[in-house]
């Protein structure tokens, strides 16, 4: 099985990280600083021989600022730096440049679309603009959660998990294949919608309207000591 990447926005997806001062690029000064509850066992359920993922991180933050957070607190092993792309390399026009990051992961444009998914947080701006997490130069998988920090890991795992028993090679083959069957499932707690959505020309396969059943998924952040 060829290697899959995981891209992940990094403010609001992974972590909360409100910063006093929203210039400055000192770690230390975060406050409410705290990982999204379960990232760790996501990350480590997804890199095994059966699954084979690679995680990516794609931020609108300084790539300095992210790589000073991992070393702090030991998430280099599943972010290695040539895997972090901070807004210095990743941001394009209006939004990300996933294909800048396809290109230095050295895939074709159809390797991409069968092997890399994007998580994020918002997909609409305020003015119901796409926002800068979806995808709009690449067709790749883009699973978009709201306060995803809010809710374990798990959610986004279990989700992949669904798509990959339709094939676990080809992501965007797994999409259209349960989107064919359903585009709205519901699993124990947990609910999604799959959807194409255009974006500037490009047709982005859309898993959105997440549901999870805040008793069994909402749970606080893993305060940064």
């Amino acid at each position: 099985m060829e290697t899959k990447f995981a891209l992940w926005d990094f403010d609001k997806t992974l972590v909360l990280a409100e910063r006093a001062d929203e210039s400055s690029e000192d770690v230390e000064n975060d406050e409410g600083f705290g990982w999204r509850h379960g990232v760790r066992e996501a990350l480590a359920a997804m890199v095994g021989e059966k699954r084979k993922y690679s995680h990516v991180i794609t931020s609108a933050s300084s790539t300095s600022r992210i790589l000073k957070l991992l070393e702090m607190t030991d998430f280099e092993a599943y972010f290695p730096s040539f895997h972090v792309f901070g807004a210095e390399f990743v941001q394009g026009n209006g939004g990300k440049d996933y294909d800048k990051v396809r290109r230095e992961l050295k895939l074709t444009r159809g390797e991409a679309a069968a092997r890399m998914v994007v998580i994020g947080d918002d997909q609409f701006d305020d003015e119901r603009k796409f926002g800068q997490d979806m995808p709009y130069n690449l067709p790749i998988l883009f699973i978009k959660q709201p306060y995803g920090y809010r809710y374990d890991a798990q959610t986004v795992n279990l989700i992949l998990q669904h798509l990959e028993h339709r094939n676990p090679e080809n992501l965007t083959a797994a999409f259209k294949k349960t989107f064919n069957e359903n585009r709205r499932v519901k699993l124990d707690g947990l609910e999604f919608s799959l959807d194409f959505v255009e974006n500037r020309g490009i047709v982005v396969p859309v898993v959105h309207e997440i549901y999870a059943d805040p008793e069994k998924y909402k749970k606080p952040i893993i305060p940064f000591d």
